[in-house]
């Protein structure tokens, strides 16, 4: 799931930092001219696709993590944590996971970017672009979870443990 959002992002980073450096064409600027690159809308929705995947799975993983977790959060509920506070603590998990991936990814863009040689202020406005899209997904990916909260009760908890 981190790996996953982490190539989202830096497939999109060096996509936008190629598209706005290079008008979307390396041809015979790097590597000699044995390689070309043409950034295509394809590669932004496969790009898109990516990130998209990460979420649903960041998604999964902290319903299941809701799940095994029930019997902990309603006795926080219990003790006079309000709704808002537990939903803020989901949010706040998903968010955590999201800068995680995305600092990964942008730091992988900025590794590949270099080495390729695209210039400097592009690609790590392109990175910063791409790693605040990813976590602002990862903290989307979060909704359902926050929308199950309400259902925890102690009598629905306890006779599963």
């Amino acid at each position: 799931m981190l790996l996953g959002l982490a190539a989202g992002v830096a497939s999109l980073a060096l996509l936008v930092a190629v598209q706005s450096s290079f008008r979307g064409s390396l041809v015979g600027t790097l590597l000699g001219n044995a390689i070309s690159l043409q950034v295509r809308g394809l590669d932004f929705a496969a790009a898109g696709l990516i990130v998209s995947l990460a979420a649903v799975s960041l998604a999964d993983v902290l319903l299941v993590n809701l799940r095994e977790r029930a019997a902990e959060l309603v006795t926080l509920r219990t003790t006079g944590w309000a709704e808002r506070d537990l939903a803020r603590l989901v949010v706040l998990e998903a968010t955590m996971l999201g800068i995680a991936g995305s600092a990964l990814g942008a730091a992988l863009a900025l590794l590949v970017g270099a080495g390729l040689r695209l210039p400097v202020g592009t690609l790590a406005g392109a990175s910063a672009l791409a790693a605040g899209g990813g976590t602002a997904i990862a903290a989307g990916s979060s909704i359902l979870s926050v929308s199950r909260l309400k259902r925890l009760s102690v009598p629905r908890v306890l006779p599963d443990d």
